[in-house]
């Protein structure tokens, strides 16, 4: 591996550590403040972030070896 790919590996290491990071802050203040919830901004999110997150997913996906669940091939 070169130098360019592991740079490009630990790139997508820290970009993935931060997408966890940040649906672990969203989550947290859903559980612990959802009186205080904008549905608005819910809706935002749905509309603009959950596409780009089901790419992010389909990709990271892809990245992992095959495997059967509940006698299925994904």
């Amino acid at each position: 591996m070169s130098t360019r790919d592991d740079r490009a590996f630990v790139e997508d290491m820290l970009t993935r550590i931060d997408l966890a990071q940040e649906f672990t802050a969203f989550r947290n203040f859903v559980i612990h403040v959802y009186w205080n919830i904008k549905l608005e901004r819910i809706w935002e999110i749905v509309e603009n972030d959950l596409p780009t997150l089901k790419v992010q997913l389909q990709n990271l996906l892809g990245t992992l070896p095959d495997h059967e669940t509940d006698g299925k091939s994904t």
